[in-house]
């Protein structure tokens, strides 16, 4: 009688991740955080651009930036230091922030200035 050798062909090793993606998770003011894969080979403006579209918000892209409690710093242009897992906080930026500061610390209104000088003094705390 022939014996019957039966041949298993080797399991088909995981598609590889593309280089430069990672899947981050992004929160922002007042919305339910979101799940998304960022591919890192992107410029920043495009990958902003892309996170507040998901997020559905009027504001123009230009006005936001990635902000990553982990590393303590806006993303930039170099983002290497970027894994899966992490939590990025979408933020009004830097210049932004800075120019409504100002404009409320010159009104002319002394509630207005007060406030201004209490929300520094929180950010500055954090």
């Amino acid at each position: 009688m022939a014996e019957v050798v039966a041949q298993v062909a080797p399991a088909a090793p995981p598609a590889p991740k593309s280089k430069g993606s990672v899947k981050v998770a992004v929160q922002a003011k007042d919305q339910m955080p979101i799940l998304c894969e960022i591919d890192q080979s992107k410029p920043l403006a495009e990958i902003i651009r892309d996170v507040v579209g998901r997020f559905r918000l009027a504001d123009p892209p230009e006005m936001f930036a990635l902000y990553s409690d982990q590393l303590s710093c806006f993303l930039t242009e170099e983002r290497h230091e970027l894994k899966d897992g992490a939590v990025l906080d979408l933020k009004l930026s830097p210049e932004l922030e800075a120019a409504q500061a100002l404009a409320k610390l010159q009104s002319p209104e002394e509630n207005t200035k007060k406030k201004a000088f209490f929300d520094l003094r929180v950010q500055l705390k954090n």
